[in-house]
Order: structure tokens, then C-alpha cells, then sequence
């Protein structure tokens, strides 16, 4: 898979029912807030908690924050 370097590229690979935080990792959401303002550990906590209810969603079963993996 290559590198995903914007919103509208996201936006053309998703597939009706995707999501963004179905295909991005936390650490590419943390790397989109930064760009946004967020400070770096700011971003870093809010992506690992939006990665982790976006896949508790997808999934029906508790799946934990990847705290700093």
C-alpha cells in the first residue's frame, strides 16, 4: 500500500462502508492533528483513542488503545 498524503486521496479509496479510521493508523490520524494545531501529545492520545472506538465499533468487542506501539 502506498503512502497516503491527503483527505481527498483517503476520500477516493474508501469503499462505501470504510471510514478513514478504518484504513489509517494512529500514528498517521496524530501526524493529520498535528498538521491541524493539536500538540504532539494531544494528537498522539486523541488518535489512539479515535483508532480504538472506530475498531471497537467495527469489531462489536472491546479492542484497547496500542498505547505507544
Amino acid at each position: 500500500m502506498t503512502a497516503i498524503n491527503s483527505i481527498a486521496e483517503i476520500r477516493k479509496r474508501l469503499r462505501v462502508r470504510e471510514h478513514p479510521l478504518d484504513i489509517l493508523t494512529p500514528a498517521q490520524i496524530a501526524v493529520q492533528l498535528i498538521d491541524a494545531g493539536y500538540s504532539p501529545h494531544t494528537a498522539a492520545n486523541a488518535a489512539e483513542i479515535a483508532w480504538s472506538v472506530a475498531a471497537t465499533l467495527r469489531t462489536g468487542r472491546s479492542v484497547p488503545p496500542m498505547w505507544g506501539t
